[in-house]
């Protein structure tokens, strides 16, 4: 089944699929037993019958970030490590972010962790309004959002994650989990990684969203460069769908360098992505232009056959 707006899928359609996602996510986080599997699932379903806005995932892609902070959250809890933080880079409406509020409550670890998001919110991808739902991005509608489903100890830094004052107050937590879910570029993507993969607690986990996805190829770019690289200091401990999660293994930093200006590429991809996007809102303008075109001629049409 598709979610509200039948962009991406949300639930499984029967029972096969279902247990032969869990065995998948299972093998490579063996805390998911089937009853917080099956928990996990039911609440992306209310999550996506009541936010204002949508998840920016499928329901496999959702099981693998929470099953990711479900994990490094049970193994945390019990740290003497002040400031212990899930972040996330995009939260666009809030959705993962009430998400992993969830699992924080599930673990009982509410006064463990705090929640972070990093989002200017500012639109998305040049334009004020999301392209699949039509509403505006901005943080009015996030904090709706986050009241709606309580969420408790979380934190919004209204900022790119490239910012000086971002890096800054992340350098402040421990990092249980890093969820990077930006920009979709390769320039921004190593970014984010240089930035903040060093805050991330020995045992926590990296999730990067679009991996394996046509319509970001500039992000197996940077994956390809970092397979190269991460050697014993990182594990891949699942790839699927459209998601990687690395586990932390030691303290050393591993930094990602390239003999390429990195603001320069950055500009280039964010003005290809902004037209790119352009182009697709203004072909579902006349596309709607259409549909109330035909309706109105429908309407034409069933009022002559009555004369």
């Amino acid at each position: 089944m598709k979610d509200k707006y039948n962009n991406f899928v949300i639930s499984f359609d029967d029972d096969q699929e279902f247990d032969n996602w869990y065995e998948n996510i299972n093998k490579s986080f063996p805390d998911i037993d089937k009853e917080i599997f099956s928990d996990i699932c039911k609440f992306i379903l209310r999550v996506d019958k009541s936010i204002i806005g949508r998840f920016a995932g499928d329901i496999r892609d959702l099981i693998a970030l929470a099953s990711s902070r479900y994990v490094t959250s049970k193994k945390m809890i019990n740290s003497d490590v002040s400031n212990l933080a899930h972040v996330e880079i995009g939260t666009l409406f809030g959705a993962s972010a009430i998400l992993t509020d969830h699992i924080i409550k599930a673990n009982s670890a509410s006064n463990k962790f705090q929640n972070i998001m990093i989002d200017p919110l500012n639109g998305y991808y040049g334009n004020s309004s999301d392209l699949v739902t039509g509403l505006e991005v901005n943080a009015k509608t996030l904090l709706k959002n986050l009241k709606l489903f309580n969420v408790e100890g979380y934190e919004l830094i209204q900022k790119y994650s490239t910012d000086k004052h971002a890096i800054k107050k992340i350098k402040e937590f421990s990092i249980a989990s890093l969820f990077i879910d930006g920009d979709h570029s390769f320039s921004g993507l190593l970014k984010d990684w240089n930035n903040f993969n060093k805050e991330v607690m020995n045992g926590g986990h990296v999730i990067i969203d679009n991996v394996n996805d046509k319509n970001w190829p500039n992000i197996n770019l940077f994956i390809d460069e970092l397979k190269s690289k991460i050697g014993k200091q990182w594990e891949i401990i699942y790839e699927g769908s459209v998601t990687l999660v690395l586990e932390k293994k030691c303290d050393d930093i591993l930094l990602i360098d390239t003999k390429f200006d990195l603001n320069t590429i950055h500009n280039i991809e964010k003005q290809v992505d902004q037209k790119f996007y352009k182009l697709i809102n203004n072909e579902k303008s006349r596309i709607n232009t259409r549909d109330q075109d035909i309706k109105k001629r429908d309407g034409q049409i069933l009022s002559l056959e009555k004369q």
